[in-house]
């Protein structure tokens, strides 16, 4: 009677130590722990173990701890267009509009593999901190290769720039630096092409842009930078944009997530929405107009996961799960897109990559090469010459960060620049030469500023 009690007792105090810590209970005990077993074994394993309401939570992008299988939370938003984005201290480079001025994929690549190298430091960091929430993963959104044609989208800074070909190119280098860093067979960080597709138009009416193009205009100019990085590198994610494309919003298009991506293109890695893309299919608001597609959140679902959407970055859960139990959607499609979500969380958390190699650009090296001169009509070089600085961005410190951007340790505005090397006059009257700082800034130009 002692020894059951004493029995009793213990099994208490393994079940309350196991809640405290689930990795000391958990390792090893199914066979979706064993590392030793190929990761599609591993995937099918854990799917078989899941309930149907455990299976729709790993859909969306914040996927919810299921302490019985000793799973961790993971959150699968993340940025890093010119370096980590939104996650403390972090180096800041060019954004992809220079990058793309110095028309060096080399030097691209060369960048992104040390955003991959922070990158993973800081998933470490925030794994050790217990710092499971957006910006701490290793899946980003990046990077934008849609063409920038109208100056009311306001993002044209995230972009390559007009030109489908280089836009192919550099974003080929960012996917292949950002997801390999310098080690080609280890797996560091999952790119994600955005966004899916012709994603443009004035940003204030984002939400309801219907973007008609002709087939003409599609094929050669909107989707070549999509299929030649999709042809020629193992990009792990591909975006859904918020506007619709010819009448059918980007998100539940066929056209685009079937017929494109997976029949002709035959890719197969994750369809992720825009965050909150779904919403704009059904939502009836009066603040921010909206498609207004579907008349209910879970016929967008159903329409969305129901063909290639695989993961949901916004917070449709439950009108999935009335989708599902509805009869909209089989189980047995759910758990071909937990496939592909636990397939690449699985190899992504559990890589290890060598990062032993020294830096080959430096930020300010790479700013160099962005540097574009239209013209020079006798004015430089400046050496000794007196300068007046004018201009809304000459002290602006917010400036050179761009958007989706981290923290750098030190900023240095255009005034503080020439300083250092010239004598900047007062007064106008007595300068040889004014230099004008003008251009755009983050409070002009960024996302769903209200530019129409």
């Amino acid at each position: 009677m002692i020894f059951c009690k004493k029995k009793i007792l213990f099994l208490i105090l393994l079940s309350i130590r196991c809640f405290l810590n689930s990795d000391l209970c958990f390792a090893q005990q199914y066979p979706f722990q064993d590392t030793t077993l190929d990761i599609e074994t591993r995937v099918n394993d854990l799917i078989g173990r899941l309930s149907i309401d455990e299976k729709l939570s790993l859909l969306e992008h914040q996927n919810p701890a299921i302490p019985r299988l000793g799973l961790k939370p993971y959150s699968w938003w993340n940025e890093a267009l010119h370096g980590v984005g939104r996650n403390g201290t972090a180096t800041v480079w060019p954004m992809p509009i220079a990058l793309a001025a110095s028309f060096d994929s080399k030097m691209v690549e060369n960048i992104f593999s040390q955003v991959a190298a922070e990158a993973y430091k800081k998933y470490n960091e925030s794994q050790a901190q217990g710092n499971y929430g957006d910006y701490a993963g290793l899946t980003f959104f990046t990077p934008n290769i849609n063409i920038f044609r109208d100056p009311r989208w306001g993002r044209g800074m995230e972009t390559y720039g007009e030109d489908p070909y280089l836009t192919a190119k550099m974003g080929a280098a960012c996917v292949g630096g950002l997801q390999h860093g310098s080690n080609d067979s280890s797996l560091t960080a999952a790119a994600c092409l955005k966004h899916f597709a012709v994603h443009s138009g004035p940003e204030g009416i984002r939400h309801q842009f219907d973007a008609n193009i002709s087939q003409r205009d599609l094929w050669t100019t909107y989707l070549p930078a999509f299929e030649y990085i999709i042809s020629k590198s193992d990009v792990k994610q591909v975006m859904c944009g918020y506007n619709r494309l010819n009448g059918t919003p980007c998100c539940t298009n066929r056209e685009l997530l079937v017929d494109i991506l997976r029949n002709q293109w035959k890719y197969d890695g994750i369809v992720v929405t825009d965050c909150w893309a779904l919403n704009d299919c059904w939502e009836r608001d009066t603040v921010i107009p909206r498609h207004k597609t579907h008349v209910t959140a879970a016929l967008a679902a159903s329409d969305a996961f129901g063909s290639e959407v695989d993961l949901e970055c916004g917070s449709g859960l439950q009108a999935l799960k009335t989708a599902v139990d509805s009869g909209y959607i089989p189980e047995s499609k759910i758990d071909e897109h937990l496939r592909r979500v636990l397939s690449l969380r699985m190899e992504l958390t559990e890589s290890n990559p060598d990062f032993n190699y020294l830096p080959q650009i430096t930020p300010h090296d790479a700013a160099v090469e962005t540097f574009v001169l239209l013209k020079n009509d006798g004015i430089l070089p400046i050496d000794g010459k007196r300068i007046f600085l004018a201009g809304p961005n000459a002290n602006d410190t917010l400036m050179p960060l761009g958007n989706y951007n981290g923290t750098p340790l030190h900023t240095s505005t255009i005034s503080e620049g020439l300083s250092q090397r010239f004598a900047i006059s007062q007064n106008a009257t007595d300068a040889d030469i004014i230099i004008y700082a003008g251009g755009l800034n983050p409070q002009l130009e960024g996302e769903e500023l209200p530019a129409r």
